[in-house]
Formats: C-alpha cells, sequence, structure tokens
C-alpha cells in the first residue's frame, strides 16, 4: 500500500512539473506574437494627408485635418495620390 501511495505522489509531482512546463511554454510562445499587428491601423505620427488652405485645427498625433476650405490630397507611403477631395465652405442660411 505504501508503495502504491509513493507511486501516485510520484505521479501527482510529474504532472505538476509537466503542467508548469506546458504553461511556461504557452507564455513564452505568447510573448512571441507581435500582438500590435492584430490590433487594426494605427493613427501614425506622420500624417499621411496633406492639405492646402486655410486649417482651423490640426492634430498631430494623428491622421486628422479639420480644414475650412481648400483640397485634400489622400497619399499612400510611396507618394501615390490615393484620392484628392475639394472642400468649399458656403453659408446658404
Amino acid at each position: 500500500m505504501a508503495k502504491k501511495k509513493k507511486k501516485q505522489q510520484a505521479q501527482r509531482k510529474k504532472n505538476w512539473m509537466v503542467g508548469i512546463l506546458v504553461l511556461a511554454m504557452i507564455a513564452f510562445v505568447a510573448s512571441q506574437i507581435p500582438w500590435n499587428r492584430f490590433s487594426g491601423p494605427k493613427a501614425s505620427s506622420t500624417p499621411s494627408s496633406t492639405s492646402t488652405g486655410s486649417t482651423s485645427k490640426t492634430s498631430s498625433s494623428s491622421a486628422t485635418k479639420f480644414v475650412e476650405e481648400g483640397t485634400l490630397t489622400i497619399r499612400d507611403n510611396e507618394g501615390q495620390n490615393i484620392a484628392t477631395v475639394s472642400i468649399e465652405v458656403s453659408d446658404s442660411d
């Protein structure tokens, strides 16, 4: 009976060690994954869009600019034009 109990204790200890090893391996693999890649597009510190005209507010931490009037040209990373938007303000009240 004592032999069986020692065998069970050794098996339990082995199971704990295997479990801890598996958790350590999972933690290591999870730390190697670039998680920020899966969170979607981020606002870059250098705006990817440029505008001409009078600017009332400019946010420096993103590519968002508030323009009263002018032309907004959106370019990709290589400098190719993606879209051009013309903005005109009219008082139609």
